[in-house]
């Protein structure tokens, strides 16, 4: 009976060897895209500043490893919690050969134990990670009626304003309720096309 199943098994293997492969890759490229680029989202779970600490750590050793593989590094949105360098959540959207296949097991929960500076005892905190591909075969068209965009002034590490001029964007989709911010450029319209490309990436999400 062994050698009736490797005849049968060589016999398939003939036959169909050369489609089994293609179907491999074609699920292999739309698992793991090589091209393109990803949008890399963190967020402070449980722990406190110390959580927001810990992002900001993360958010050190990915941006260090995209340099390091030569990817572009675009930061969508950064909100800081509190006095120090803490994040309590951030976008950014990364680009380069193989970008998706470097990052895509950093999805998930991370959690650290450590003593912080201004304590003696050990501290858990997480963080959240979310790793998403852009798919090229997905459009989506937004119509600019169906989005609510307001401007004000942005703020930087604990609270303190950034400057006078109204150039932080808030923006709504008013058919999926997406909403979003930026103020990581001093210009208004910078930052609106910021949340933009947000929304657009939040739109593709949901058509996964």
């Amino acid at each position: 009976s062994r050698d009736l199943i490797t005849m049968g098994s060589s016999g398939i293997n003939a036959e169909y060897g050369d489609t089994y492969d293609n179907i491999r890759m074609e699920i292999s490229d739309r698992l793991i895209p090589t091209n393109g680029d990803i949008l890399l989202e963190i967020r402070a779970a449980t722990g406190g500043m110390e959580s927001s600490m810990f992002c900001h750590d993360l958010k050190t050793v990915y941006h260090n490893v995209a340099i390091s593989k030569g990817y572009s590094w675009n930061v969508l949105e950064e909100d800081f919690s509190g006095p120090g360098s803490g994040i309590s959540k951030m976008e950014v959207e990364i680009s380069g050969a193989d970008v998706f296949g470097t990052f895509q097991f950093e999805a998930g929960v991370h959690r650290v134990q450590r003593v912080p500076v201004n304590d003696t005892r050990i501290h858990t905190s997480t963080a959240v990670v979310l790793v998403t591909a852009k798919p090229d075969d997905i459009h989506v068209e937004i119509n600019p009626e169906d989005l609510d965009i307001t401007y004000t002034t942005a703020r930087g590490p604990g609270g303190q304003f950034v400057n006078r001029i109204r150039s932080k964007c808030l923006m709504k989709h008013k058919p999926s309720g997406f909403e979003t911010s930026s103020q990581v450029h001093r210009i208004a319209e910078q930052n609106m096309r910021e949340c933009l490309k947000k929304i657009h990436h939040m739109l593709m999400r949901q058509e996964l």
